[in-house]
């Protein structure tokens, strides 16, 4: 925070900045004349008095406290980001599961219909096994 009193409200602050602007602008009206003709007095009092409001203005984000949301509002939308990207490979991998049980129970489905002495109840009963060691291996899978 700023060594301004802290009994002044962020109104009166408002009207002192707002009176203060006032000001500039009466100025800045009666030194138009002197800024057009290019003298090198008005160009320095202008950029004085664009220094001098600068300042106060940084005075008034750091007392209000704009400086410290900003920040954080930065913050917020890295994590966003980071969220976003974890929340799109936790996506992809809940794809590859559903993919994987919907392989594992259309061969499940063929094994019952097909008789324990057929070749084919062989191939599939490995190619099950084949799923669920693939199941067993992914990353999405609870140990």
């Amino acid at each position: 925070m700023c060594s301004l009193d802290c009994r002044l409200t962020v109104g009166a602050l408002c009207d002192l900045v707002w009176k203060y602007s006032k000001h500039l602008q009466w100025l800045d009206s009666r030194c138009a004349p002197m800024r057009y003709n290019g003298t090198v007095s008005s160009v320095r009092y202008g950029a004085q008095l664009s220094t001098t409001v600068k300042s106060w203005w940084d005075r008034y984000e750091e007392f209000v406290g704009l400086n410290e949301v900003q920040g954080a509002q930065g913050k917020v939308t890295e994590a966003e980001k980071v969220f976003m990207v974890a929340r799109g490979i936790v996506r992809e991998a809940r794809k590859n599961v559903e993919a994987q049980q919907i392989k594992l129970k259309e061969v499940r489905d063929r094994l019952d219909r097909v008789s324990r002495e057929d070749i084919q109840y062989l191939e599939l009963a490995t190619l099950e096994h084949r799923l669920l060691q693939e199941e067993k291996r992914s990353p999405t899978h609870p140990d």
